[in-house]
């Protein structure tokens, strides 16, 4: 049973989101909010149409959903959220001071492949070239190729896309988690990937730092 000053839940599922579905868009939201944790969750997916409802809820109270029940379990939420609600998890979660924690990134970005290829396509179109150069540039070392004898590119253990820029993964879990991540990118903007592969040719990730804290 779910309790609020606005009304009680049935503790039956199917009752509790017969109940919630026939409220107002404004009363469930309110019905969210006065929630924590799972139970926030459970709520929230009550709900026809749960984006909805996730993409209307401040940014801070995402953050906080996630805290409370965890960033794994709560990858249906995570799925859902705008593209500054995720931006601004990644923001709070990031950050050592100044610098990028780099499990914290190589987590988060397991998240975002976990949260599915569409959430993942959101992110590419959404976030800053620079900022995800600098996520790239920590664990990744890219070398353009142009020119070379077929048989010397043939022994070059490299990843790569287009035969022109070969990537050298910092570890196998990088590799894991960025290669999939690179290999959408490539599907998606052509031209954006040959740009980021460039930033990280030419870019010093100091820069890139200080450019994605401010």
């Amino acid at each position: 049973m779910v309790t609020s000053p606005l009304m009680t839940l049935p503790e039956d599922p199917k009752e509790a989101q017969k109940v919630f579905q026939s409220q107002s868009v404004e009363t469930q939201l309110e019905l969210v909010l006065q929630s924590r944790g799972k139970d926030r969750l459970q709520i929230l997916f009550l709900s026809e149409k749960p984006e909805q409802l996730v993409q209307q809820l401040p940014e801070l109270e995402v953050f906080l959903t996630v805290k409370e029940v965890g960033e794994r379990d709560s990858l249906d939420l995570i799925s859902l959220t705008t593209p500054e609600q995720f931006q601004y998890l990644l923001d709070l979660d990031f950050w050592k001071r100044d610098q990028l924690d780099p499990e914290k990134v190589l987590h988060w970005m397991e998240l975002l492949l976990e949260s599915g290829e569409k959430k993942v396509i959101q992110f590419i179109q959404s976030a800053d070239p620079e900022f995800i150069a600098l996520l790239l540039k920590k664990f990744l070392r890219v070398t353009f190729l142009e020119g070379e004898p077929v048989e010397r590119m043939e022994q070059i253990p490299f990843f790569t896309l287009d035969q022109f820029y070969f990537v050298h993964f910092k570890g196998k879990r990088t590799q894991e988690i960025f290669e999939p991540f690179l290999q959408v990118l490539y599907r998606e903007n052509k031209e954006g990937y040959r740009r980021l592969m460039e930033s990280l040719m030419v870019e010093l990730e100091s820069e890139l730092e200080e450019t994605g804290y401010r």
